[in-house]
């Protein structure tokens, strides 16, 4: 699996865009389901963040195994006293200092913070180490003081600072479990004693006071979870982009990138893939040879160099409105270079045709790709002796514990595309790929490699879990349209049909966006419907918490009116906008009303 690789900055695209695309100024990320957050190194603007520790149990099926210091941060700067909401940030595959920028900046988590004076915290996972990945996945919104909240952002096991155990040896990953996350957030929840400023002595107990869990990919899993096992635990939750249904063979990954990506980029990658696994898969040894030295890999295994392939199309999930010129993803100065013909750009939809297409995918691989990925040392993945697959050190430079977990019960490895699914993906890099990739990972105390299917685990998984039909209690969901983690979330176009507005779940598909987009603010500055999503979030949640408080009449109900990410109060008494309709509610019944104004001052149509 590849590692998070550095990147340099890219030229804007002159590519052909699908209709109606939000994707102007896009900047890229990971093949990991992980959260758009802001720059960790940016300023803060909340000064009352607190690093915190908290002693949580090993193994919830064992206390007898002690415990180990779990991290997080904390802050309550908008805290507006006993009762008001505390919000818990559920963490990823990362330190946590990663996601502390969540408690003062550009985020979610902020929004809500502000909006119900709440308390906010961010939880480290466990295992987690500094380069490892962070937990609480969701960045926040920016809003003006109107309410009553506490932000808390746990570290999750294994990941940044929060350790169990010495090492990450297969023995000592198997503590490392979805089971162990969901039993971490609920002892945390149960037992944490907050550090208030002031000297105060708040009670945090779920049950004299409402807390509120906001996550974004895996952690957005996690938050369902924990609203499905324990529905009585926490008064709301918000799940963005989430992957719910654990799968071994997600070719499906790429569909969602395939319709979202400029159409003669995605014409013009099909031929040539399709051209490459055939010669691959029926040349002789000399013409397989010449081809993957035209790509500046000729020694690669083939499954390796069907891999070496994927690589600019991972950079999809992290395109945003809010990049910058110069974050541009390699994905789009990889089309820019395909489209290419007598060094001006082609806008046919159809491409430019196999031929000029292999020519230019070949130069783009050899001169820029290629030796970038020989570099970071990955390949062969055939050899059980690479760092990558040796190296148990706490630091987890290899996301060693991440891919247990996908190892293990989640899959999520992404094959390539069948034909049915996609069709810009090598076929060369199959479920057997990973399988090995896991056993290498993974040896028994004795070095021998036992065999892992991740397929199966997968399958175990959502037996456990219920697959496609998580829907806990009081549930905002949340997935952009051109996400390839759409694919195993809610709104994945193979998943059974369900209601996507009931009492205790809202299910929003968002137009053209694409991972996490809403739980950063300045994406719905620039976009319309990333907007309207927030704020129906923000208004669909504080109709939750005033039910919270209706069945808790001996709490302090400290919410004001409804507010949206602008922090300006909503007095409208309605259902919460449908992204999905063809027109805004609430303008709506605003026009009609002035309609009939109008109409009885004699003053015209105003429209």
């Amino acid at each position: 699996m590849l590692r998070s690789l550095v990147l340099v900055a890219l030229l804007g695209s002159s590519i052909s865009f699908p209709a109606a695309s939000a994707l102007e100024r896009p900047n890229y990320g990971q093949q990991t389901p992980r959260q758009r957050r802001q720059n960790p190194d940016e300023p803060m603007e909340n000064d009352q963040i607190s690093e915190e520790f908290f002693n949580q149990l090993r193994d919830h099926t064992n206390t007898t195994e002690g415990e180990f210091r779990q991290r997080y941060y904390f802050s309550d700067k908008y805290y507006k006293g006993q009762g008001s909401p505390i919000i818990i940030e559920i963490a990823g595959e990362e330190s946590v200092d990663n996601i502390a920028p969540d408690l003062a900046g550009d985020s979610m988590m902020i929004a809500m913070m502000k909006a119900w004076g709440a308390a906010g915290v961010v939880l480290e996972r466990r295992f987690s180490f500094e380069q490892a990945t962070v937990l609480l996945n969701i960045p926040p919104f920016q809003l003006t003081s109107l309410s009553s909240a506490v932000t808390l952002s746990p570290q999750d096991r294994y990941f940044g600072n929060s350790m169990p155990r010495d090492s990450l040896t297969t023995s000592n990953l198997k503590l490392l479990t979805v089971e162990q996350a969901i039993e971490d957030y609920k002892y945390f929840v149960e037992n944490v004693k907050l550090p208030w400023t002031n000297n105060k002595s708040y009670s945090s107990d779920p049950h004299s006071t409402p807390w509120v869990s906001i996550g974004c990919s895996y952690p957005g899993l996690l938050v369902a979870l924990i609203q499905q096992q324990y529905p009585n635990l926490l008064a709301a939750g918000y799940s963005s982009s989430a992957p719910i249904k654990a799968d071994g063979d997600f070719q499906d990954y790429w569909k969602p990138i395939e319709a979202g990506m400029p159409k003669n980029c995605s014409a013009d990658l099909a031929a040539t893939v399709a051209h490459i696994d055939h010669v691959v898969s029926t040349g002789t040894p000399k013409e397989v040879k010449k081809l993957k030295t035209r790509f500046g890999l000729p020694d690669l295994a083939n499954d390796d160099f069907g891999k070496a392939l994927q690589w600019p199309l991972l950079q999809w999930q992290n395109i945003s409105p809010i990049s910058t010129e110069a974050e541009y993803p390699r994905l789009y100065s990889f089309c820019d270079a395909i489209e290419r013909v007598n060094g001006t750009q082609s806008m046919d939809p159809q491409g430019v045709g196999l031929d000029q297409a292999l020519e230019n995918l070949e130069r783009e691989f050899e001169t820029s790709i290629s030796p970038m990925l020989l570099d970071a040392g990955l390949f062969p993945t055939s050899n059980p002796q690479l760092e990558m697959f040796t190296d148990t050190s706490v630091l987890d430079k290899y996301a060693r514990a991440w891919t247990w977990m996908l190892c293990t019960q989640l899959g999520w490895f992404q094959v390539g595309g069948t034909g049915e699914s996609s069709s810009i993906a090598s076929s060369l890099v199959t479920p057997d790929y990973y399988a090995r990739q896991c056993s290498n990972y993974f040896p028994l105390a004795d070095g021998t490699l036992p065999e892992y299917n991740p397929s199966q685990a997968a399958e175990k998984f959502n037996s456990r879990f219920k697959s496609w039909d998580v829907v806990g209690k009081n549930l905002f969901i949340t997935n952009g349209e051109f996400d390839p983690w759409r694919s195993a979330s809610y709104s994945s176009e193979r998943a059974p049909p369900t209601e996507t507005k009931t009492e205790t779940h809202r299910i929003t598909v968002i137009p053209n966006a694409i991972h996490g987009w809403d739980l950063t603010l300045s994406n719905g500055k620039l976009d319309e419907n990333v907007k309207r999503v927030q704020d129906d979030g923000l208004a669909q949640i504080h109709d939750w918490l005033q039910h919270w408080y209706t069945k808790h009449p001996d709490v302090p109900n400290n919410l004001l009116g409804k507010v949206n990410t602008s922090g300006k109060e909503d007095f409208v008494d309605e259902t919460p906008n449908d992204i999905n309709a063809t027109h805004d509610t609430v303008l709506h019944d605003l026009e009609e009303k002035m309609e009939v104004l109008a109409e009885a001052k004699g003053w015209g149509k105003i429209s």
